[in-house]
């Protein structure tokens, strides 16, 4: 049993003289391999394929794991960051009804907001 790859030559580097009446674009010749298959048992080419196979999933794993891990950072960020803004205006919030709060007492207020 053998392997068999065929190569089609359509350039060659010789002259068009020495050539004739061949168009120029025409296959002119071919260049054959044979190997030998015998080394390669079935059982050696289904291993190889398995392993390629794993390697391939274990890749698309690796990095469906790290498009996860990006997304999941850039959402913190965003959540955290409404936290943070939501809570300021809760904080403003409450500093103004202290404030008016202390007003009906008649007393001074006590939080300077600046908006």
């Amino acid at each position: 049993m053998h392997g068999r790859v065929y190569v089609p030559v359509t350039e060659m580097p010789l002259p068009n003289s020495l050539l004739g009446d061949i168009p120029e674009h025409d296959i002119r010749g071919g260049i054959s391999v044979s190997i030998p298959m015998e080394c390669f048992s079935y059982k050696c080419l289904v291993r190889g394929h398995v392993l390629l196979w794993f390697i391939g999933i274990g890749g698309l794993f690796f990095w469906a794991c790290r498009l996860l891990r990006n997304a999941n950072r850039k959402i913190d960020r965003i959540w955290c960051r409404s936290l943070t803004i939501n809570r300021e205006e809760k904080m403003i919030q409450l500093k103004e009804e202290i404030n008016t709060l202390l007003g009906q007492m008649g007393k001074e207020k006590k939080y300077k907001i600046v908006e």
